[in-house]
């Protein structure tokens, strides 16, 4: 059975979940904003100077979208201090559970 939803959409990965049941993700599913999408994105990306190159949906005044959009933006994670930058380098977003080695100094 086909979801009518689903027709002519490119599917860039399938995971399974269950021996039975399996989560599609389209090509854009992850450029929607998210944390879970951001770690997820992180994981695969380009990096450059110490920062992961991640794409993710803008709404009209560039700012992150939490739906999905025509237009999407680059910015730049990253892992060591737990921030999410714009293009102009700018702190769009900073959470200590992004921060990949918080604690690791602590005795």
């Amino acid at each position: 059975m086909v979801d009518s939803g689903m027709k002519g959409r490119k599917f860039s990965r399938i995971f399974p979940v269950h021996r039975s049941m399996f989560i599609v993700m389209t090509a854009n599913t992850l450029t929607v904003f998210s944390p879970d999408n951001l770690l997820a994105q992180a994981s695969t990306a380009p990096e450059h100077l110490g920062y992961r190159i991640v794409q993710f949906c803008v709404d009209e005044r560039g700012l992150l979208a939490t739906h999905p959009t025509e237009s999407t933006a680059t910015f730049y994670y990253s892992p060591s201090g737990g921030t999410l930058r714009d293009a102009s380098m700018n702190i769009v977003l900073y959470s200590a559970r992004f921060d990949k080695y918080k604690g690791l100094g602590k005795v």
